[in-house]
């Protein structure tokens, strides 16, 4: 497990010199904790095997020195863009560790300033270079072989026939062609389709359910195929999103759902309910398949997300089988450390914390691939400027994409099944 120190709390945490709590909307928690000069340090306790650290970076920042338990560890911290980033440190193995946290000059002649801000600290009972392993060990006894469905967007899967046969079905994408001219909606939407009907999913019989679907094609796609579908999400007052194209969170579709229909389907076979992702209003066992893309990560964050993934493992009958297709955080790909965060996306170890090791019913039908051409990570599309790509004359593939965190995420698709 990993746990979250209340270092916000008052008498949690023990300041030095003139260490303070600092509030600011483009925090994590919109406050951190803030060192501006040698000898600023704000001291606290945990144990574990591993700490994390999560800092803000910015031009301003300088070097941040660690102390645990007198050992000393430094990592500098000047970015010439702003970002959250993670520092991960090894604790001793008993005992509870003094951990230390101050503030030193940066050895960057662009750095303007010496400021360190930390934003949040965890603890851990394993460390990040574990979590390949322990993703291993929730993959289904007898995995899925041949066909890779578990993985980070896949721009190849343009040239595999059955999985453009699928998108093409969809009826409701541009014709995509790569390597610049595709976009990674595009993909999760096949993706969910392939990947349910390779599982056999997808059956006259079956009854599924679309959590924080909004009004994305998939919904009435599914509705010309299966017995019954619920398509739910919260459907909030009309927004900014759900105006300018984004197909999320309009109401009218609950009295309206044709005004949003992308080709004729069976109207009787559907129904679009208001529904909290994390508390699914159904009885345990109701669905044969569940599906959810791009919205699990907005649920309330982190633990949201890893609230909806047990509800999702409840409504599931036996061998039932959940699409969850999210927002994926890469490592840096200049050192290749899992070191980039987000609040919302998963990087390696939120991806098993919160999507894979919850829902202990759930088993991946294989394991994932994390591998995604370095073309697409040096191609980046930066939000929210780039978000139109590779459309209005941004001619960058839709694929990775650096979001305001500074994080570098693309999608990831997972497919479970229910224990019998």
């Amino acid at each position: 497990m990993m746990r979250y120190l209340p270092i916000f709390e008052p008498g949690r945490v023990r300041f030095v010199g003139a260490a303070t709590v600092r509030y600011a909307d483009i925090m994590l928690n919109k406050r951190a904790i803030f060192l501006s000069a040698s000898g600023d340090s704000v001291v606290f306790q945990a144990h574990g095997r591993q700490v994390g650290l999560v800092f803000f970076r910015h031009p301003w920042s300088g070097r941040v020195i660690v102390k645990i338990n007198g050992t000393v560890h430094e990592a500098e911290l000047y970015s010439a863009e702003s970002r959250h980033w993670v520092c991960e440190f090894d604790l001793p193995p008993s005992g509870l560790a003094t951990i230390q946290v101050g503030s030193m000059a940066s050895r960057s002649q662009a750095a303007q300033g010496m400021e360190v801000w930390l934003e949040a600290a965890y603890v851990s009972d394993y460390r990040t270079c574990e979590v390949p392993e322990l993703i291993a060990q929730r993959v289904a006894a007898s995995p899925l072989a041949g066909l890779q469905i578990n993985q980070l967007t896949d721009v190849f899967k343009w040239y595999d026939y059955t999985w453009r046969d699928a998108l093409a079905r969809l009826a409701c994408s541009p014709d995509y062609v790569p390597p610049d001219f595709v976009h990674r909606k595009a993909w999760e939407w096949a993706q969910c389709v392939y990947g349910l009907e390779v599982l056999g999913a997808i059956r006259p019989d079956h009854r599924a359910l679309g959590v924080g679907v909004g009004w994305e094609p998939l919904s009435y796609f599914f509705a010309n195929l299966v017995d019954y579908v619920v398509a739910t999400d919260l459907y909030p007052v009309k927004s900014h999103r759900s105006e300018t194209g984004a197909r999320e969170g309009d109401p009218e579709i609950l009295e309206n759902p044709d005004k949003y229909a992308p080709f004729p389907y069976r109207c009787d076979r559907i129904a679009f309910k208001r529904m909290d992702g994390k508390r699914l209003e159904f009885p345990d066992e109701s669905f044969d398949f569940v599906w959810s893309c791009s919205s699990i990560e907005h649920f309330g964050g982190h633990t949201g997300a890893a609230m909806s993934m047990r509800e999702i493992g409840r409504v599931l009958k036996p061998g039932g089988v959940a699409a969850i297709i999210t927002e994926y955080v890469l490592p840096d790909p200049d050192t290749r450390q899992h070191a980039l965060f987000d609040a919302e996306y998963f990087n390696l170890r939120h991806l098993y914390e919160y999507l894979v090791r919850p829902a202990s019913s759930l088993r991946l039908v294989q394991n994932i691939d994390f591998s995604i051409p370095d073309y697409y990570v040096r191609r980046v599309c930066r939000l929210p400027e780039e978000a139109v790509a590779p459309h209005q004359g941004i001619n960058k593939p839709h694929i990775v994409l650096r979001s305001p965190s500074g994080a570098l995420h693309t999608s990831v698709a997972l497919f479970f099944r229910k224990e019998a």
